[in-house]
């Protein structure tokens, strides 16, 4: 009977045993499945990057960083990094976070004075420089810095890229009109030829300095080398395209070619290759196909075809817009993406579970309730912290619809502003009304400036209150807050020639989020430039109460019945404006819940033909009881 106790004791020691190893192995096994190599993983980003697939880049590049912090690798972090820069300059579209990845690449790379890596990151910085930030200060001092350092590391390569860089510089000036020497030029000529011969198509980098050189002598030289043999390379960058993996290079290639022509005035030709490569443009970079637009206005100009050059201009005005409009796009899409991959983090983090608890379920055998007890003390545990996660993932969701909402809203009037404008253009077109059209394009300017201003401010409040739904109050001074709002309201305010009075108090204050506040202010000026009628006024008051300030928005406009005045806080209800203006009835909803949210409370005053007034009490230090 001992022996057979003994036995069964044995073979329960043998069974866990044998499935802790299985368990193990599983583990080891699916890790080692979904494990690439660095290079591997570089050569799937290179491929994402022609098949447009961003967010799956996104993954890639994330697990490259992980991968070079396992490794220790330096050369390896340094060249994610660099894909990193490349993502958030040209697909993001954020300069701020691209900069800061480069000199982050910059720093890992001056660890050791000998790194040829040193000398790549600040080629690719003159780049970043030279196009987007575009101070030249900068660029001329990072190219000090490449020939510094090549005095110590004595690399061939980069000496060509170097003496490259200077040819460009030299050209980019005789671009812009400026005086530059013949001794220069002819250096410069010099440096194209040797480049020309020493840069072969070997490997990427090879390639990238051998088509830029190519660039340069038909963006910039052309008039030195010949239009025959600027033909010539035209053909051949056409030809090595391909081989950079770059979603850009197509695009780019074709504005150093319509500067080309542009200098042997060729304008019909820039017109021609426009109407071969429309699809190109219109499914390109929006940056790169808004400089293109601009350069064939100026062709349809040259060629005497006015109407074309305005439409030209009308697209380049449109690109300008989509820029700052695909940039919101493509924030909203990483922040899904990231989203998604704390669902599947959860998600993986759940299977984990799975296996550990498969484990600790052999131990039972040997452990008994007091294991068991333990288990499941740590299994409720987890159960509540993965609630909470989701239900803040839900918060977050419901916040990202609310904001959608907003942008949608305050973005509806400069767009309207556009489309008006963009009518009368066509209008006094017809008419050949030149000077007119002029004045409409500096008013179209200051839209454009408004709206790039408007987004400025709204795009990174709403970044923040997606991540963390709660508003930021400060003490706020009235008068400059409606100054602010009426500058942004003021265009469309001279179409219907409304005049806009601000009569605040600059001594009146109140404890409110500035962003919030100026989403409610655009809304309500807007309504009042909506329902008034053309040469009529509106008006800002505030009064100061006993804990409170009370702002009031006064229009002698169209007014409202008691029936709509009862719902216009609660239903999504619109009505045309006087000069037929459409709308969502989203305006007064959004502007009820975000003064809510600021602890104040709102209201409406109004009757049929006779106007209306909006009256918010908004707090200055305490508490308010909100009306509802």
């Amino acid at each position: 009977m001992e022996n057979l106790k003994k036995k069964s004791i044995v073979h329960i020691l043998i069974y866990t045993v044998l499935i802790i190893l299985i368990s193990t192995g599983r583990l080891y096994g699916a890790q080692q499945e979904s494990k690439l190599s660095f290079e591997q993983l570089e050569l799937q980003a290179d491929s994402l990057w022609i098949e447009k697939s961003f967010i799956q880049l996104q993954s890639t590049i994330s697990k490259m960083m992980e991968l070079s912090n396992a490794n220790a690798n330096t050369e390896q972090k340094i060249t994610t990094l660099l894909h990193l820069h490349e993502y958030e300059a040209y697909y993001t579209l954020d300069n701020d976070k691209s900069l800061e990845y480069i000199l982050e690449a910059v720093l890992l790379a001056d660890g050791d004075i000998y790194s040829l890596s040193r000398l790549k990151v600040r080629s690719r910085l003159i780049y970043f420089h030279q196009n987007t930030t575009q101070n030249e200060t900068l660029v001329l001092g990072t190219l000090n810095e490449m020939k510094s350092i090549n005095a110590v590391i004595q690399s061939t390569f980069y000496d060509f890229v170097i003496r490259q860089w200077q040819a460009h510089f030299i050209g980019l000036s005789r671009a812009f009109n400026q005086t530059v020497s013949e001794l220069d030029v002819d250096k410069s000529i010099s440096t194209l030829k040797e480049t020309l011969i020493y840069f072969s198509k070997d490997n990427k980098d090879q390639i990238y300095y051998y088509q830029q050189a190519r660039r340069i002598v038909i963006g910039f030289f052309s008039d030195k080398f010949g239009f025959d043999k600027s033909q010539e390379y035209i053909k051949e960058l056409g030809e090595i395209s391909w081989r950079l993996k770059s979603p850009l290079t197509k695009i780019s290639n074709l504005i150093f070619e319509g500067g080309c022509y542009r200098q042997f005035g060729k304008h019909e030709l820039i017109i021609s290759r426009y109407n071969d490569q429309v699809h190109l443009l219109e499914n390109g970079n929006q940056g790169l196909t808004r400089v293109y637009y601009g350069m064939l206005a100026e062709a349809y100009t040259q060629t005497g075809d006015f109407k074309s050059a305005l439409a030209a201009n009308e697209q380049k005005y449109f690109y300008g817009i989509q820029v700052n409009a695909m940039a919101f796009e493509n924030k909203m899409e990483v922040i899904k993406s990231e989203n998604a991959a704390l669902e599947l983090k959860l998600k993986n983090q759940s299977l984990k579970n799975q296996n550990l608890y498969f484990i600790i379920a052999s131990g039972i055998f040997l452990a008994g309730l007091l294991c068991i007890f333990f288990l499941f003390n740590r299994l409720r545990i987890k159960n509540r912290i993965i609630t909470e996660q989701k239900n803040s993932l839900r918060e977050i969701d419901a916040s990202k619809n609310k904001l959608f909402a907003i942008l949608a809203h305050d973005l509806r009037a400069p767009i309207n502003s556009f489309n008006n404008i963009s009518q009368k253009i066509k209008f006094l077109a017809s008419k050949k009304d030149w000077d007119r059209i002029d004045d409409m394009f500096s008013q179209i300017a200051q839209n454009t400036s408004n709206l790039d201003s408007a987004l400025r401010n709204i795009l990174p409040w709403m970044s923040t209150q997606i991540r963390n739904p709660k508003l930021t109050k400060t003490k706020t001074v009235l008068k400059d807050l409606i100054d602010l709002s009426m500058d942004e309201m003021s265009i469309t305010a001279q179409y219907k020639e409304i005049i806009m009075i601000n009569q605040c108090d600059h001594t009146h204050v109140a404890h409110v989020d500035v962003e919030s506040m100026r989403i409610v202010l655009r809304n309500l000026l807007s309504n009042a430039i909506k329902y008034s009628n053309e040469g009529g006024e509106i008006s800002v008051q505030s009064i100061n109460k006993k804990n409170s300030v009370e702002l009031r928005i006064v229009d002698e406009g169209v007014g409202m019945s008691q029936e709509l005045k009862h719902r216009i806080f609660m239903d999504y209800v619109s009505a045309d404006g006087t000069s037929g203006e459409k709308g969502y009835g989203l305006g007064l909803v959004l502007a009820k819940d975000l003064v809510i949210s600021n602890g104040g409370a709102i209201d409406v005053i109004s009757e049929k033909s006779k106007g209306t007034t909006v009256v918010m009490n908004l707090q200055r230090d305490g508490q308010l009881h909100n009306r509802s």
